[in-house]
């Protein structure tokens, strides 16, 4: 059993609160010719990575003339097929030439193009070599590919060509919260069996706190299952919303004994309130992420707007951020 000590240690911790394009690096850019390279930190390549390839203006201009862009991408030591296609026209067009080849041919003004493609290396050095007639050759290492921009500029015009690793700007996994939940029996010597799920997301057991003989708690298929005996026990977990596009409706749902009480993700942000049930409270502690954008996303604030991003659950246009201030430019 846990001793008042104990206890009070317990809430103590609960309130503490590349482009390889023949000569760039991601830190400092050189050029070499008419071809750039780009590198990024090198990873592994565990299997089929979704590229993103697009282009466009970048410029502040409210008008620019219509530019042409006409390319091919190869993958070597890899195959490579299209996902989908964003900002076309009915006169884009794009092409697999064969299982590792793509051709595209598109016009842009005032925005951008794209295509999203399924890049599936053999060998570690799959590498990605994107041609055009107006910028030099990009040639990309997959393994070096991250959720960076990295950008094939167009002479000095604004104009510029774009590769990344497609990711949500929260990553794979979408915003999410650190959350904790402290629970309570009514009266002592209690066995309880307790549940915790985010509905169409996912939660990830991140830590336990004055767990004795008995009490347990384990993650399975995002969702995390706990027992608790005879006293107070917590634990910590990070939620997931999966996706940007009503992240502050995601539920935080807590299950006593088939009974279920749920809170949205914009009422738990720097909040604290109580599940209560008839054989226990649960107390749920919502963080206060350090990331004004995270918080404008899981409270409501901030939505992309889906007819100016590619796809809002992807990484979205750099041009097309809401704010500058909190979405940097992809140029510097």
């Amino acid at each position: 059993m846990t001793t008042q000590s104990t206890r009070i240690a317990i809430l103590t911790l609960l309130s503490v609160g590349v482009i390889a394009c023949d000569g760039v690096t991601a830190d400092s850019t050189t050029s070499t010719g008419g071809s750039t390279t780009i590198e990024a930190a090198a990873s592994s390549v565990v299997g089929p990575t979704e590229v993103a390839i697009y282009w466009g203006y970048y410029g502040d201009a409210e008008h620019t003339d219509r530019v042409e862009w006409q390319g091919q991408v190869d993958v070597t030591d890899g195959a490579a097929r299209i996902i989908n296609t964003f900002g076309f026209d009915m006169d884009d067009k794009v092409t697999a030439t064969s299982s590792s080849s793509v051709f595209f041919a598109s016009g842009t003004r005032n925005d951008a193009a794209g295509i999203y493609m399924l890049v599936d290396p053999r060998e570690p050095s799959a590498t990605l070599n994107i041609r055009t007639a107006s910028t030099a050759q990009v040639r990309i290492r997959l393994a070096d590919l991250d959720c960076r921009p990295h950008i094939a500029e167009r002479g000095v015009d604004g104009h510029a060509l774009i590769v990344q690793k497609a990711c949500g700007p929260f990553g794979d996994d979408g915003p999410s919260l650190d959350v904790q939940f402290i629970v309570q029996p009514t009266s002592p010597n209690q066995r309880l069996e307790a549940t915790f799920t985010v509905p169409d997301g996912s939660l990830e057991l991140t830590r336990r706190m004055g767990f004795e003989l008995g009490d347990r708690a384990h993650e399975s298929d995002g969702t995390v299952h706990m027992v608790s005996q005879e006293d107070m026990d917590a634990i910590q977990v990070t939620a997931y919303t999966e996706t940007i596009d009503r992240a502050s409706d995601r539920e935080i749902c807590v299950t006593v004994n088939k009974r279920r009480v749920c809170e949205t993700m914009r009422e738990t942000v720097c909040n604290e309130y109580d599940a209560v049930f008839p054989t226990a409270t649960v107390t749920v502690r919502g963080a206060c992420p350090t990331n004004d954008d995270l918080v404008d996303v899981l409270t409501g604030n901030f939505y992309p707007d889906s007819h100016k991003y590619p796809d809002p659950h992807k990484y979205p246009d750099p041009h097309k951020y809401p704010d500058p201030h909190k979405y940097p430019d992809p140029h510097k």
